[in-house]
């Protein structure tokens, strides 16, 4: 994996599949300026993906839970990238 200077953030060469399952995934933030997040078989950011890439993700009862000020909670599965 290299980040990728395109443009557009993605750049993939080859052949790219992706198979996710999510069955309870919950996200949850309180307060001020908190983020959570849950994320089940993605690519994201710049990146740059050559040759044949398979993700299989699954997830089952995922939360990501934040409280208070400047919390943050994320659940990542079979994630490619940065943020």
């Amino acid at each position: 994996m290299q980040r990728s200077s395109s443009p557009s953030g993605i750049r993939i060469q080859g052949d790219t599949a992706v198979r996710a399952q999510a069955v309870s995934s919950n996200a949850a933030a309180v307060g001020a300026d908190n983020v959570a997040k849950t994320a089940t078989g993605t690519v994201r950011g710049n990146v740059k993906i050559q040759g044949n890439t398979r993700i299989d993700a699954r997830s089952n009862e995922v939360n990501a839970v934040a409280a208070g000020k400047g919390n943050k909670a994320d659940n990542s599965v079979g994630a490619i990238g940065g943020r």
